[in-house]
């Protein structure tokens, strides 16, 4: 009873909170304005912010303003057609997902949830459930969230990135990312990555791990670690040979610059469904499925790619 009392108290406050911050945010959008509250991850933000321009349109509007986890809040610079973005903390962002779940407040006063719609069970624990969410692509995703149109075409980060940064002597265009860690797709064994590591490494690459400390992620073996914020991971794309990584929302980010990316699925579902070359970058991106155990084919299969690009 105890621990029920205890989630009742968290699930109140949060509704509480979550109602502060809406009510702020309905006092920092201006009139004539949109704000879209994108509440998820890196990689559905990026697919929000790519469509950005057609939301603009298909709305006529002329202020854009998102809403986003603050650690994701550099990002909002490389699309022009967001003229603003207001950080909130993950534990902000979580009451007011809560607040609007609770209330139905999807799209009102001019604010946009651009997430799944979901309600809440209070039974033995609270918990979500997504209400009327379906298998879609990748863009259909943002586009149903944005309530836009599957004629509506996204638009690729701005400017040469290029230009953004400063030469750096640590690299020499021979490194590798590799990216083992993901919240959507389930992680490969930590062996697979260790021979692949070890094929690069024989032929003359520097091999890196994307590492920074969060809850599951590890270092390869035979790598070296090294910390990356956003903004840090565009500039890499400018500089490495190749980054090679299981589907996840850092592709999305990486599936916008030209850098060569090596992406590896664990299921259909994700095959079919969040497929980055829909978004319109089929040059540069090659694609793997994995199956159990199969270690061997698909490192020489990505080792082939490497070489030859």
């Amino acid at each position: 009873m105890e621990a029920w009392v205890d989630s009742l108290n968290i699930l109140k406050n949060g509704l509480e909170t979550g109602e502060q911050i809406y009510e702020l945010l309905s006092k920092r959008c201006p009139a004539g304005a949109k704000m879209v509250i994108c509440p998820m991850h890196i990689g559905d933000t990026v697919l929000l912010a790519a469509y950005a321009r057609a939301y603009k349109e298909y709305n006529d509007c002329s202020y854009l303003i998102f809403v986003v986890n603050d650690y994701q809040n550099s990002l909002i610079r490389l699309w022009p057609d967001i003229d603003a973005s207001i950080p909130l903390t993950p534990n902000n962002m979580e009451a007011l997902s809560y607040y609007v779940f609770a209330t139905g407040r999807y799209n009102d006063n001019n604010i946009l949830f651009a997430s799944f719609k979901a309600g809440l069970i209070i039974a033995d624990k609270i918990s979500l459930y997504r209400d009327g969410e379906k298998d879609d692509t990748v863009g259909g995703h943002a586009r149903r969230y944005l309530g836009l149109p599957d004629s509506a075409v996204p638009t690729r980060i701005k400017g040469d990135l290029d230009s953004a940064y400063m030469p750096d002597t640590r690299f020499k265009g021979n490194e590798v990312m590799l990216c083992p860690c993901a919240k959507s797709e389930s992680m490969l064994p930590e062996e697979f990555w260790e021979i692949l590591a070890d094929k690069l490494k024989g032929r003359g690459y520097k091999v890196y791990t994307n590492f920074n400390n969060r809850s599951g992620e590890y270092v390869v073996k035979g790598t070296e670690a090294i910390s990356s914020d956003l903004n840090e991971i565009l500039d890499y794309c400018m500089r490495f040979k190749a980054f090679i990584s299981i589907r996840s929302g850092i592709c999305d980010l990486i599936g916008q610059t030209d850098a060569p990316l090596y992406v590896i699925y664990t299921s259909d579902r994700y095959w079919d469904d969040l497929d980055l070359i829909e978004m319109g970058k089929t040059d540069r991106i090659w694609k793997y499925r994995y199956a159990d155990g199969e270690y061997n084919n698909l490192v020489k299969r990505i080792m082939q790619d490497i070489v030859n690009e």
